[in-house]
């Protein structure tokens, strides 16, 4: 959970892309304040994590491969993003850190969400289901959301809960705040 000076919890988020050097974008609060980072950071690819100056919680990938390179979850570049997140850990001076998992990444379904909060205990994550299914995942996208939901909306760890701009998965919003813990932000990508 997210508890660090005027981070807002339990409220609703939004999402600012905003490129800039090491940044992918800004998260803000219910009243459009910005309270945190997307970083840009490879875990895999790039040599060092580039962190922004000041306060405010950092949001990162756990790393995706290059255009020839071996899938994310293979060892070698399952082991590479490890030591990039942990180099951002060194380098984040105490700032939160909230991994937000891809299908595409390192850190891409639940069993390896659980594997690296086990090894880290000290950072949160962001559920975003559509971000983790597979293309063949989708023509049972509702399905694979209740798992997904099931398995992580209890976590401890858990910051917030990504709600697409256009969705096909129905009632799954209103059971996923019916049944998640208050302390649970949502996140809408959508204008």
């Amino acid at each position: 959970m997210i508890e660090e000076g005027d981070i807002p919890i339990h409220s609703l988020w939004g999402y600012v892309p905003k490129p800039g050097a090491g940044v992918a974008g800004v998260l803000t609060d219910d009243i459009e304040r910005p309270f945190g980072t997307l970083l840009s950071f490879n875990a895999i690819e790039d040599a060092e994590p580039e962190v922004p100056e000041g306060p405010g919680v950092l949001f990162v990938r756990s790393g995706w491969p290059g255009p020839e390179g071996p899938p994310a979850w293979m060892p070698g570049q399952r082991a590479r993003a490890m030591m990039g997140l942990e180099a951002l850990e060194r380098m984040a001076h105490g700032r939160k850190l909230v991994l937000w998992p891809r299908a595409t990444d390192a850190v891409s379904d639940v069993p390896s969400i659980l594997t690296f909060l086990r090894g880290h205990p000290g950072w949160d994550f962001m559920l975003d289901p559509m971000a983790l299914m597979t293309e063949e995942m989708l023509p049972r996208q509702m399905e694979h959301a209740m798992r997904m939901l099931e398995a992580l909306g209890a976590h401890p760890a858990l910051a917030g809960l990504v709600v697409p701009e256009d969705d096909d998965l129905g009632d799954y919003w209103g059971y996923a705040t019916r049944v998640l813990p208050e302390r649970v932000a949502l996140l809408y990508l959508g204008e």
